[in-house]
């Protein structure tokens, strides 16, 4: 099965591994299995994000839709999150379309929706989101805490300073120069492919050759270069 491995000069090891699911996976310091897309809640992407960076999508008018789920075998999920202003209802992203739920977005007047392809390039995110029973970048990083420490913290600053220090804390962790230049000529065509994303404080712009921890946009390019 393909992976992929960050290893820097000094701090923590970061490897991507698929089971034979086809599930992704991250392991810090070779230590027990975490849902990749649990990871990249804790490092403060959405469910919508991460659909948008890492799966195929399409838009669909609502009435081709629904003629599309009465001859697929597969289900069709939502790619966004839609809210209905006037009652503050959430529908989220991921929903799995079904009659009931295209009659509810067909009342809210909305003609098209974004949804995630059944194709073959989106099976491990999609399987994987499946499994991954963390919602919120809280319980992303009180789950990676209860991994790693084997008890679970109650208090998210302390389990967040601890995510932090094991890969963003220069004190810690160094890829050194060579490390930097080899992550950023191996990555570069994904880095070009990412950097007019934006999604919240995230710059999906290509480390400078001075940054010696990881970065957010490392580990993206990196599951994007695995997939």
């Amino acid at each position: 099965l393909y992976k992929a491995a960050i290893i820097p000069y000094r701090g923590s090891w970061l490897e991507f591994i698929f089971d034979n699911e086809n599930l992704l996976y991250v392991m810090i310091d070779k230590r027990r299995k975490i849902y990749v897309t649990t990871f990249l809640r804790a490092l403060g992407l959405t469910t919508e994000e991460i659909i948008n960076i890492f799966c195929l999508k399409e838009t669909i008018e609502i009435t081709k839709l629904e003629n599309m789920l009465l001859q697929s075998e597969k289900p069709y999920r939502l790619a966004q999150q839609i809210i209905d202003e006037s009652t503050g209802e959430v529908i989220e992203s991921f929903s799995e379309l079904d009659k009931n739920l295209i009659e509810k977005i067909k009342k809210l007047q909305i003609s098209e929706v974004s949804v995630i392809l059944n194709s073959d390039k989106n099976v491990a995110i999609v399987k994987t989101l499946e499994e991954d029973k963390t919602l919120t970048y809280q319980e992303a990083v009180q789950h990676i805490y209860k991994v790693l420490q084997q008890h679970f913290m109650l208090d998210f600053r302390v389990a967040k300073n601890y995510l932090d220090s094991l890969l963003f804390n220069s004190k810690r962790y160094d890829l050194s120069k060579i490390g930097r230049y080899k992550i950023n000529r191996k990555l570069k065509p994904i880095f070009d492919e990412i950097k007019n994303i934006k999604f919240g404080d995230i710059e999906f712009e290509e480390p400078t050759t001075n940054t010696r921890t990881v970065t957010v946009v490392d580990i993206i390019a990196t599951i994007k270069f695995l997939l």
